[in-house]
């Protein structure tokens, strides 16, 4: 007889599997010596936590809220640009909220993308970003580009935002979100 032991996605398992449009995960279980951890095992696949037609969807960052809602900040950019080029020039950082850890979640906003100023060092697309809860105020960091490098990659720069809120508004810190 074979026994399955399901428990819902943890919000680490969202962070690191359920972000991707395309993710998936099979969890069998094995005869005796199946090498898989029992956290492995106990996992359950639910479905992607983000999936927008018209989209590509890239890494996430999840927090909860004071409200103990679940707030996931992940790079989107249109298909319709291609997955490379894309992500590199109109990547942006989307903003979604659940109710709980493995969703269903909602899009509410556009929090970063390339400013389109060619004399800015995020003149292109913003992506790979990072939220945590510093003292009283949130921190978003994320990373982008200028575009005038020999290769896409050449100019990546970290930028950082800071609001009071979760739900913004999001501030560069500095005066450019680098100094």
């Amino acid at each position: 007889m074979t026994y399955r032991k399901k428990k819902r996605i943890s919000l680490l398992s969202a962070l690191l599997l359920g972000c991707f449009e395309s993710a998936a995960l099979a969890v069998e279980v094995k005869a005796p010596g199946d090498e898989r951890s029992d956290f492995e095992k106990s996992l359950e696949y639910v479905g992607p936590a983000i999936s927008e037609p018209g989209y590509h969807v890239w890494g996430c960052s999840p927090v909860i809220g004071p409200k103990g809602k679940t707030h996931l900040f992940a790079t989107r950019w249109p298909k319709s640009t291609g997955f490379r080029p894309g992500w590199f020039t109109d990547a942006e950082i989307a903003h979604y909220v659940a109710d709980r850890p493995e969703g269903p979640f909602k899009f509410q906003r556009v929090v970063v993308k390339g400013t389109g100023n060619t004399n800015d060092w995020d003149y292109r697309g913003a992506y790979n970003s990072t939220v945590q809860k510093v003292g009283e105020k949130y921190v978003l960091l994320y990373v982008s580009n200028n575009g005038t490098g020999k290769s896409s990659t050449g100019l990546q720069r970290t930028g950082m935002l800071i609001s009071d809120s979760l739900d913004g508004p999001w501030k560069k810190a500095g005066k450019d979100g680098m100094s």
